[in-house]
């Protein structure tokens, strides 16, 4: 669209371009469109137009809960990753089981209605926190 570095919030790209294009195009012609915003975690980096004709139906909006998730983390394969060898050596799987279960503890206490991905965030770091204490 050649507008990079036009608009400092791409709400105001959305409102200022996207919106009033939206508006005009479906006033004036017979076709409109829709769009998906395609973000990287909360930056918005692309976006998909759909033309549509004007009597086809418009589709609708996609609900959050049909996005596709986060991806899964294996919270212990990240946090093992950071350990040297003589670490993970010395590491038993029960007291690496137990770091884990205290640490998703505490991830639930403190943002218990979050998803699934920032739960599994947060318990990574708390895994780290617990074990920078135990050493």
């Amino acid at each position: 669209m050649a507008i990079e570095d036009s608009y400092e919030y791409f709400s105001h790209l959305e409102h200022h371009v996207i919106k009033k294009a939206q508006e005009e195009i479906e006033e004036k012609t017979d076709i409109h469109f829709t769009y998906d915003v395609e973000r990287e975690g909360r930056t918005a980096k692309r976006i998909k137009f759909f033309i549509h004709q004007g009597g086809e139906e418009r589709p609708e909006k996609p609900k959050m809960e049909d996005r596709t998730e986060a991806p899964n983390i294996d919270v212990m394969d990240v946090f093992l990753s950071d350990l040297t060898q003589e670490q993970i050596d010395a590491l038993s799987q029960e007291r690496l089981d137990k770091l884990h279960e205290r640490a998703a503890q505490q991830a639930e206490q403190e943002v218990p209605n979050r998803s699934k991905s920032v739960k599994q965030s947060v318990t990574l770091q708390r895994m780290k926190t617990l074990w920078d204490n135990l050493q």
